[in-house]
């Protein structure tokens, strides 16, 4: 039998979600929010560099244009983001 591990290509602990957050995959990166949800961090599949986007916070956004939304739990709380496809911007 073949060992198909996924850390062939990168390591397993930079793919793991953390305790507290549920994580997607963007743009060929691992999606999580920070622990203060002020920051979304973004680690590159292939290279494993990070970068970090703010969050806007603001009450009964329209996202004109296409978006794109994930939901996330966190300690029993729901937060939805969206993310305006031609800005890149991260709306909470």
């Amino acid at each position: 039998m073949m060992n198909m591990n996924v850390d062939l290509y990168m390591p397993l602990f930079t793919l793991k979600c953390g305790p507290l957050f549920a994580a997607f995959l963007h743009d060929n990166c691992y999606v999580v929010l920070d622990e203060k949800c002020d920051e979304t961090v973004l680690t590159n599949v292939d290279t494993g560099e990070r970068r970090t986007q703010k969050l806007f916070h603001k009450a009964d956004v329209v996202v004109k244009g296409p978006s794109w939304r994930q939901t996330f739990v966190y300690e029993g709380n729901a937060f939805v983001v969206d993310m305006g496809v031609e800005s890149w911007r991260f709306y909470m």
